[in-house]
């Protein structure tokens, strides 16, 4: 399920991108059908309604319903939620050795310790994973992790 808070906070800009299209696409659909209708007589009735289309508008009613159509495509296809397990297929087998330790409760001399590198390439590793995950803090590393189980 997509949450619309992360939405909101992390995308607002490709949001706002597809908002606008879906304005254009619905408004042209509309300025298509609001065309002139013609009554048709049968038998001295008015039975039956004809829309008289121009090509003008038939064109409009065409883009509009691809734009609107490519628009619902794309927002599917860009906010569909990862699979946990690919988001960390992203990291390297560092990264995930210093996510293991995270996790363990180990802080960053800890860790450097341990791997038997430099503190400043301990963070730079996390530096990596948090963009890689597209997080920015240790809770949320932590979070991301919780989800996975």
């Amino acid at each position: 399920m997509i949450k619309i808070s992360s939405i909101l906070e992390k995308k607002k800009h490709q949001l706002m991108f597809f908002l606008i299209f879906l304005f254009v696409g619905s408004f042209m659909i509309f300025y298509s059908l609001a065309s002139e209708t013609t009554p048709h007589l049968d038998n001295d009735k008015l039975s039956v309604v004809v829309i008289n289309l121009s090509k003008v508008k038939a064109t409009f009613l065409i883009i509009g319903l691809f734009i609107l159509i490519t628009t619902v495509l794309l927002f599917i296809k860009y906010y569909k939620p990862k699979k946990q397990s690919d988001i960390f297929s992203k990291l390297t087998v560092t990264e995930r050795r210093v996510v293991s330790l995270i996790k363990n409760g180990k802080i960053n001399k800890e860790i450097a310790e341990e791997l038997n590198i430099s503190l400043s390439t301990v963070k730079t590793h996390i530096n990596s994973i948090y963009k890689k995950l597209d997080i920015s803090t240790r809770s949320d590393l932590i979070k991301s992790l919780n989800q996975q189980l």
